[in-house]
């Protein structure tokens, strides 16, 4: 079975070595750091060689993007695709198959060839191709740059996954005596110490000066090389400190001249001169990766720690905001209980007000009625004439029916209700100004269930008598009260 190629590490270098997807990198990482890290470090592509062999700047945002990435959020992914490698995706949203030769013509066109890197080529060739998984179009894998492309991400992912190339460790033992051999002749006629620019050490060291006579062509040439260091004002020997070569990384140096060489069969057929001439810049180069490498590790070591330490910090705030919160949620739940006892009481004072003032109306009106009574008994009481009933909004609660009848002649704008309509909706109460209770015919269950249903804006009046026209006056008399 063929086995699938992993390009996430691709996608993750190619988004890393353009500086366009920086700031949307950047704001998604923000989003959930830890969640982004903990991806990335637990992916094997985290620390090897893909990761590293780039600029600072380029493994920082390769591991951000290998997070991002490997989250699988297609709409994050795909916006800073978008952002990044514009070409790529509006070539893919324009196509239904894609086909890596075409599209390599496109930017040839967009761009001179000159313009674009190798990295940017295989960035846009990799953001095309992914973009078609995501975009659900279709890949042309018989086109010859597609099988290119594919073809060398392959050696390069098995590339990975191995030892370095060059390693004396792989050698056999006749072919590490001899490296060994080589060194020791090496060291006895030219390479004294190992350390940063040890050749100029060798030259007039007396005096601190050089001697231009005295020079030979092979003195200047790598004499030339130490000035490189003044240019950026840097001091490699001030950068290396004591952390000198041992005799196995200058064996490696040695190993990766003899490896270009032709025809070594033992320690006398090599140009030592040559070699030298080799080893002096060699070194230094080599010190220069090595501390740029621990440059780098310093780095992401400090930027995991101040990570650790933000979320550390957040974690604390975030404890704190819980039992805040915990507090507040009882506090508020004590609260509504209270609120709750409140409201209970509120509304049973307000029953108790309630009652005490229908009980009020119901004894004065009572008190009224009894006392008109006792004056019609005594005197002939004139009525109010300027009272008009019909501007007046009035139910009356009981009463036969044979009266009922009498009365809604009339009365024709007031409202009857029978003593035997029990289950009336006391809502009605509601739509009336007076209610009159005729005392004469009427249950005590209707009695409390008016009484109890009163509001704040119901008069109460009594009224008893059997004849019409005496109720009417007895009407208008209980409204002039």
């Amino acid at each position: 079975m063929k086995e699938e190629l992993n390009i996430v590490p691709f996608l993750a270098e190619s988004l890393s070595i353009n500086k366009k997807c920086y700031k949307l990198i950047d704001k998604y990482y923000n989003e959930n750091k830890l969640k982004y890290s903990n991806l990335a470090k637990e992916n094997i592509f985290y620390n090897l060689r893909i990761a590293s062999e780039g600029s600072i700047i380029q493994e920082y945002y390769f591991k951000k993007s290998l997070g991002i990435l490997l989250e699988r959020d297609e709409k994050k992914i795909t916006n800073i695709f978008k952002t990044g490698y514009t070409i790529a995706y509006n070539y893919i949203i324009s196509i239904q198959t894609f086909k890596a030769s075409t599209f390599l013509r496109k930017l040839m066109l967009k761009n001179k060839i000159e313009s674009f890197s190798e990295d940017e080529l295989n960035g846009n060739m990799l953001v095309a191709i992914s973009l078609c998984g995501v975009l659900e179009k279709k890949v042309d894998e018989l086109d010859e740059i597609y099988i290119r492309v594919i073809r060398s991400l392959i050696l390069r992912n098995e590339n990975y996954k191995h030892e370095k190339v060059l390693s004396i460790d792989r050698l056999s033992k006749d072919e590490q005596k001899l490296i060994s051999k080589i060194e020791l002749r090496l060291k006895s006629a030219y390479l004294k110490e190992y350390i940063p620019s040890s050749y100029t050490f060798g030259i007039d060291g007396s005096i601190g000066t050089f001697n231009l006579d005295a020079l030979t062509d092979l003195d200047r040439k790598l004499l030339g090389f130490d000035y490189i260091y003044d240019l950026e004002e840097l001091s490699l020997i001030s950068i290396v400190g004591r952390d000198i070569f041992k005799s196995k990384q200058i064996q490696e140096l040695i190993l990766c001249y003899c490896n270009l060489q032709k025809d070594i069969e033992d320690e006398n057929s090599i140009n030592y001169e040559d070699l030298f001439r080799f080893l002096i810049p060699a070194i230094d180069i080599r010190y220069l990766a090595r501390e740029y490498k621990k440059a780098k590790q310093f780095f992401f070591n400090n930027f995991d720690e101040e990570l650790k330490e933000s979320i550390e910090e957040k974690d604390i705030k975030l404890d704190s905001i819980k039992k805040e919160n915990s507090l507040l949620k009882e506090e508020n739940e004590k609260l509504k209980s209270e609120l709750e006892l409140l409201q209970k009481d509120k509304l049973r004072l307000e029953n108790e007000i309630k009652a005490q003032l229908t009980s009020k109306e119901e004894l004065v009106q009572l008190r009224n009625f009894m006392f008109s009574k006792q004056q019609k008994l005594s005197e002939n009481i004139s009525t109010d004439e300027s009272i008009d009933l019909k501007n007046i909004k009035a139910i009356v609660f009981g009463g036969h029916p044979n009266w009922i009848l009498k009365m809604k002649e009339k009365l024709t704008n007031f409202e009857f209700i029978p003593a035997d309509t029990i289950n009336f909706n006391v809502s009605i109460l509601d739509s009336y100004e007076y209610v009159f209770i005729n005392t004469n015919f009427i249950g005590h269950a209707m009695y409390c269930k008016i009484i109890e249903n009163l509001n704040e804006e119901n008069k109460l009046r009594y009224i008893n008598n059997i004849n019409v026209d005496r109720v009417i006056e007895d009407i208008k008399s209980a409204i002039s009260i």
